[in-house]
This record gives C-alpha cells, structure tokens and sequence, in this order.
C-alpha cells in the first residue's frame, strides 16, 4: 500500500478544499498482478472515472487508465501497467508523480511506463530483494541521468516518490 500526503499547493490558499479529504480516504493496492482502488468510507467520497467507488475493491487491468477523484480536490491519473500503478496529480502540483511498484518500471519518452517530458533516455526502475535498484545498480537519492528535472526519493522499503523539486 502507497500512503500518500495529498495536499494542494499552495497549501494556504486551498486549506478549506483539503478539509474535505478524510485522513485515510482511499486504498490503491498492486499484489500478485493486480491493481485494485478502493474509497475507504471517506466522509466526502471517492470517484474513479466519474462513478462513485464503494469499500469493495475496484480492479484495473494493465494498460487501464482511469480518473480518480478523491472528494472533488485532488485528481489523479492512474494507470496500470505490467509493473505496478502510476499515479500522476492532474490539477496541482502535475509535476508530481507516484508509482506503486510490484515489479519493473521504465521512465522515459513517450512509450514508457512512465512519460517524462524532454527524456533523452529511458531508465528502469524495480524493487528487487528487499533493494530499489535503477538499471540494476542500487538506487542512491538525488537526480535521476537523462530526466530533465527528476529527482527520486525512496520514501518506505516499497514506497517510491518520483517528482520534480519544488
């Protein structure tokens, strides 16, 4: 499970909006293969292409991409792909991304799992053994080769924060 701080920014100026998101809102998981959203009772819902999401999981199949509305402040794009979900934030801070991880990763030109504008080169990116690597060397803080502007940040042993500095 991918726990995330969704705030928008700048923070004071959408301070009431984010009172609207429950402190566990909604559940993306990624096990043995499958990717699954859930609305965890939040008190304001949860929406994922429009329809409203329930406490039962909601499956997505690789190559699926769906809207998810967490209580009308935060959207983000998920897609799912062989290696897990990617999250991208649509309104703000779309420099943001997420990935939820259960096997390889490609971030890149277009094509990749993960598209990054101006990527000169694609790079891979897996949790293997207990270790992040990138291109099979482990995986160190600060910028990634050949992605203008991205920055990698290990959050949790199988949490993983790509994004633009702020």
């Amino acid at each position: 499970m991918l726990n995330l701080s969704l705030r928008n920014y700048p923070v004071e100026a959408h301070r009431d909006g984010l009172e609207e998101l429950s402190r566990r809102h909604a559940e993306l998981t990624w096990q043995d293969g499958r990717a699954t959203v859930r609305d965890l009772a939040s008190a304001n819902g949860s929406r994922l292409d429009g329809t409203a999401l329930g406490r039962e999981p909601h499956g997505l199949g690789s190559g699926e991409e769906a809207v998810l509305d967490l209580a009308g402040q935060v959207l983000l794009g998920i897609r799912a792909v062989a290696g897990g979900l990617v999250l991208r934030r649509l309104r703000n801070a779309r420099a943001c991304g997420y990935a939820l991880l259960g096997g390889a990763l490609t971030l890149g030109p277009a094509g990749a799992d993960l598209p990054w504008p101006d990527a000169t080169t694609s790079t891979t990116l897996e949790h293997r053994n207990g270790r992040w690597l990138l291109d099979g060397q482990p995986l160190r803080d600060g910028p990634l080769p050949g992605l203008p502007q991205a920055w990698v940040r290990p959050l949790e042993l199988a949490d993983l924060d790509v994004a633009e500095p702020l």
